[in-house]
């Protein structure tokens, strides 16, 4: 059985438009990756300034040390 040209037309046409929606589904799909690509860059970059942060104020950030037992001098 062959198509007519009609037939033949009209598969084309529906091709293109398969192809134009896919085509635009992709272009959503790459925006997506590079927004959300930015965001994780955004978040390590805010990520290293707070560890940056901590490191730099190691002595003061430790709290005092707690022992069970303290000297407050000989025992008579």
């Amino acid at each position: 059985m062959q198509r007519t040209l009609g037939g033949k037309l009209w598969s084309v046409v529906q091709l293109a438009c398969v192809l134009y929606a896919g085509q635009k589904s992709f272009t959503v799909l790459q925006r997506n990756l590079k927004k959300k690509r930015k965001d994780i860059q955004s978040r390590r970059e805010n990520s290293d300034k707070v560890d940056i942060a901590s490191e730099d104020s190691f002595p003061a950030s430790d709290p005092p040390a707690w022992s069970g037992s303290h000297a407050v001098g000989p025992i008579h």
